[in-house]
Parts: structure tokens; sequence; C-alpha cells
């Protein structure tokens, strides 16, 4: 169900809402009930997912909706509150309390419970949650161009959005690092290798549009830079085969 309201950093982190194409909207539970009573099917299963976020009212306010629309359904026997448990990407970045989080769920179901008399179960979906702090992704720095004063300083990349998707296209922000014993540091904007100008490591927060300048260990082509957090977006969120460049070698360690 698409509950009416959406959350997330940017429009393409928000999955409820109008302008969202998820689910069925929360308006036509009666047509869908009466639609399944005439073909003899039982819905008992209630799925709502709104977005990403960390902050637990916005989750309390979310479980507020699931089950406003799984009181009309008397059948439903499980309320799926989807992902997007929030992890924490950069220095001072805030994850989600996931305690907390489930704390205010079961007191919602609680509630709920003693409401209508019915116990629903809860299904939850953290997968980012648990997986995305336990993968790396280490690229070369293949070249180091600019483009004059009134530019930037580009670290280029062997690697890019056919191999990692998410900063192009949520500006999505991972802490980095080059991988050698340099004392200088200097602003850089990091790319891939896609003939894109949309392949960019180094966007403005959320803003997929931005650039921004990250200040690391002074480069030589050759080096090595490593991306933070990628376990959950690397093979499972990838431009496969785009621009014909192989997939990243996965290494288990």
């Amino acid at each position: 169900m698409n509950p009416g309201i959406g959350s997330g950093h940017n429009n393409r982190l928000t999955t409820g809402g109008p302008n969202a194409s998820f689910g069925l909207w929360h308006q036509y539970v009666p047509e869908a009930l009466q639609y399944a009573k005439e073909q003899g099917v039982v819905i008992d299963r209630l799925h709502v997912h709104v977005g990403t976020g960390g902050d637990p009212s916005k989750w309390g306010e979310i479980m507020d909706l699931g089950l406003a629309i799984a009181e009309q359904m008397p059948d439903v026997v499980s309320l799926d509150v989807g992902g997007g448990f929030k992890i924490a990407y950069t220095e001072g970045d805030v994850a989600a309390d996931m305690p907390q989080v489930i704390e205010v769920f079961s007191q919602k179901l609680t509630d709920f419970a003693t409401k209508t008399g019915r116990q629903l179960r809860l299904e939850i979906e953290p997968g980012r949650w648990l997986v995305a702090h336990g993968g790396c992704l280490i690229t070369e720095i293949v070249d180091i161009v600019d483009t004059g004063t009134e530019g930037h300083t580009f670290l280029r990349t062997n690697t890019g959005m056919n191999d990692f998707l998410r900063p192009a296209m949520y500006g999505a922000q991972h802490r980095m690092r080059i991988l050698n014993a340099s004392s200088e540091q200097v602003d850089y904007v990091v790319v891939g290798h896609a003939c894109e100008t949309s392949d960019i490591l180094t966007p403005a927060p959320h803003d997929p549009e931005g650039i921004l300048t990250r200040k690391l260990n002074k480069a030589n082509i050759g080096d090595l830079l490593l991306i933070a957090d990628t376990g959950a977006y690397c093979a499972s969120m990838s431009t496969k085969g785009y621009n014909a460049y192989p997939d990243a070698q996965e290494v288990f360690i």
C-alpha cells in the first residue's frame, strides 16, 4: 500500500506519497477488498514502505499509517514496514537507533492490539543496515586532471557507475581514503570511468546534480582509493555491463 506520504533525503529516496508509483493508493482499500472478496481471495499480509531515514518519530508515523490501513483490512495478520533503516556514512552522520525504533514499533503494535483485539506480526527489511558497513570498494587512480583555476582537480578512477551507482543516482555520501602515506591534503572531485558527466563519486549531499570536493591525501596515478560502506550497493546495485566495462571483482575476507 502507498499510505499517502513518503520519507527520504530527496525524491529519489522517497517511495510513498502522490509522486511514487509503489503500491496501491490508500484510498482504494475498499475497492481492493471488494474485488478480493468477489474473487475469493484473502488478503492477510500488508506491506507499507515510504522511504529511507533514521528518526524514530518518523518511523512511528509510518507505523500509525500502516496500522490505520490494517484496521480496514480485517484478515491482515502481518505488517511489513519495509526497510530504509539508515547507517552513518560520514563523520557526524547519525544512524538509525534500531533499539529505539523497535521500541516505537512495539508500543504501536501493543496499542493497536488493545484497541482492536488483533495482535499483528511485524516484519522489517533491514538489509542495508546489516551489511552496508561490511563491504568497501577499492579502485585505482588512473588519471589526475584539472579544469584550471576556476574549476576542479579530478581524480579519475577505474570504477564508476557500472560498479557503484548510488552517488550518481542519489547524491549519496561515502567516506573515502587514498591509500598512501602522504601528509598533504588536497581538494579533489572523484569521478568514474564511464563516459557520463553524471559518473561522479563525490556529489553534493543528496544532490546528484551538484559537486562537492573532498579533502583527501595528495594522490598519484596508480594509488588506490578506498570507498567505504558499499556492502549493500555494488553487485546488487550497478549498471552491469554499461560502456562494456567488466564487473569489479568480489573478494570475501
